[in-house]
């Protein structure tokens, strides 16, 4: 049974601010004749991205989550806020940058887009990534 702690990523938060500045950014040049319009949107975009980082804020000043993975009965646990979740369903989405964690039971489903910089190290990071691509192709198998 190995357990991780998954930080918020500085990067993905990067990311989405990039993303509403694009936004801001097609709504002046593409609106700029619909003044009204144009404040509209950009204020909406706006307060969206306060929010998101409100969000990213409060997040990363509470405590860490963790990812509970047990081999054996090919399980993947997941505390979050004060939750608890025990997921026996799991799809995994893997390319070069990063892992996308699709996690169902019979209530709950979660989805968990896991980077490098979550992760304490890279080398923690690599292990994650093999033990959870094994139980994936175990899963299949049985």
């Amino acid at each position: 049974m190995q357990q991780y702690q998954l930080k918020q990523s500085s990067t993905l938060n990067l990311l989405t601010l990039a993303l509403y500045c694009l936004v801001l950014v097609a709504i002046a040049l593409f609106l700029h004749e619909m003044i009204f319009l144009a404040l509209s949107l950009a204020g909406l975009t706006s307060l969206l991205l306060i929010q998101d980082q409100s969000r990213y804020s409060r997040l990363k000043a509470k405590d860490p989550t963790l990812l509970t993975l047990a081999h054996s009965t090919a399980s993947i646990g997941l505390d979050h806020q004060g939750d608890h979740f025990k997921f026996e369903q799991f799809r995994l989405f893997s390319n070069r940058w990063f892992l996308i964690l699709q996690m169902s039971n019979e209530r709950v489903s979660r989805n968990v887009m896991l980077v490098p910089d979550r992760f304490d190290s890279i080398d923690e990071y690599l292990r994650f990534r093999y033990q959870i691509g094994n139980m994936s192709r175990l899963q299949y198998a049985t």
